[in-house]
């Protein structure tokens, strides 16, 4: 009923039916509560999903949840500490360099100049 209420752009029936739903399936219904809290200017409950399902359900959260969320700071940590497991995961750059531009942070200019240097070798 969720999704069929989210199709239909009714938030608030979809909110409903999502939030019954993620008391027996919160892995599942994470990130579909979130976007239904954000279609709803309501970011601080979309937080708080996020921090009562990594309290309570153990969810490892994804750092798309936070970029979501527009909380880039916390975002760009978990691309740090997955781009030490696998530094050549341009999925992982990526999201960094969408960090950067977001942020506009100048100190981190150096990700994108590697970026494409990697990417045409002559231009190095």
């Amino acid at each position: 009923m969720g999704g069929l209420a989210e199709k239909c752009a009714a938030y608030a029936k979809a909110l409903h039916y999502k939030e019954i739903e993620f008391q027996s399936s919160a892995a599942t219904t994470c990130e579909a509560l979130i976007s239904i809290n954000n279609q709803l200017d309501l970011p601080e409950a979309a937080v708080g999903i996020l921090l009562y399902a990594r309290r309570n359900h153990d969810i490892e959260l994804k750092e798309s949840w936070y970029e979501k969320l527009q909380r880039w700071d916390q975002a760009m940590e978990v691309y740090e500490q997955k781009q030490k497991e696998a530094p050549n995961n341009m999925d992982i750059t990526m999201g960094r360099m969408r960090y950067c531009f977001f942020l506009s942070n100048l100190k981190n200019n150096w990700l994108i100049e590697l970026y494409f240097m990697k990417m045409s070798p002559c231009l190095g």
